[in-house]
């Protein structure tokens, strides 16, 4: 747990790959568990863990503390929502996970989220690890995760030999395979983000994408603005990639 007993200690402060400020305001200004608290609960557990403050202001860079008036209700709503399955897949958090600091005369609450267990992950949100649900923490941002990256994390370890693991391999170095895992996992994404999160052109996206229109795996659904992918052979990755030898 950081230290963040002054002013100066805030001012120090910086967002990292285990540190996440957030407001925390709510609408009447008193304090209420902000919507985005919960890709970064996501994110966290599926990396190795991380802290998150609530009742801080961030400006260019720049903290300072606005506090939370109201910290029961929101830690209630925290409770109540990472209890509640169709919210979020499971509780990592107890109350030991859960600190409150006056900062300036002002409440501040920090929330420490915990590495979740292999056989835990994915930690999801809306009761489908699909769909832009699951994240993981990748620098200071909480990035959506793609099915092969989820199976992958929950693969027993035991089942991880050189063999699969070269398959693995070979499976991530295929264009389409990657394209298919970033389109169920983001329906809306672009050509210009495929060929930005693969490091290909847009030409070779395009390439792959007629390619898997043709194999009948993949179609557009609406205008290029506006519209979203559709995956309509679903590969089950894990049965493929981890399936064990007679």
């Amino acid at each position: 747990m950081i230290r963040l007993n002054t002013l100066d200690d805030l001012a120090n402060l910086s967002e990292s790959v285990d540190v996440e400020c957030k407001l925390a305001a709510g609408a009447d200004g008193k304090g209420r568990l902000p919507r985005e608290f919960w890709p970064t609960y996501s994110a966290f557990a599926n990396t190795r863990g991380g802290l998150i403050l609530l009742g801080v202001r961030e400006d260019s860079g720049r903290f300072t503390v606005h506090g939370v008036d109201d910290a029961d209700r929101v830690v209630t709503d925290l409770f109540n929502t990472v209890n509640n399955p169709d919210k979020v897949s499971i509780n990592l958090q107890a109350d030991a996970h859960i600190r409150r600091m006056t900062v300036d005369g002002r409440t501040l609450i920090a929330v420490e989220v915990p590495s979740a267990g292999r056989k835990q992950k994915p930690v999801y949100l809306n009761g489908n690890p699909l769909r832009g649900n699951t994240y993981r923490r990748l620098h200071d941002g909480d990035r959506r995760q793609t099915r092969l990256e989820m199976d992958f994390a929950k693969a027993p370890e035991k089942t991880l030999g050189e063999t699969r693991v070269k398959t693995l391999e070979k499976a991530l170095e295929k264009t389409p395979e990657k394209i298919l895992s970033l389109i169920e996992s983001n329906p809306e994404i672009s050509i210009a983000e495929l060929g930005k999160c693969l490091g290909k052109s847009a030409s070779a996206i395009e390439r792959a994408i007629r390619k898997l229109k043709s194999q009948g795996k993949l179609k557009r659904i609406g205008p290029d603005r506006g519209g979203y992918w559709e995956v309509t052979e679903i590969h089950d990755h894990r049965a493929r990639l981890f399936k064990s030898t007679p």
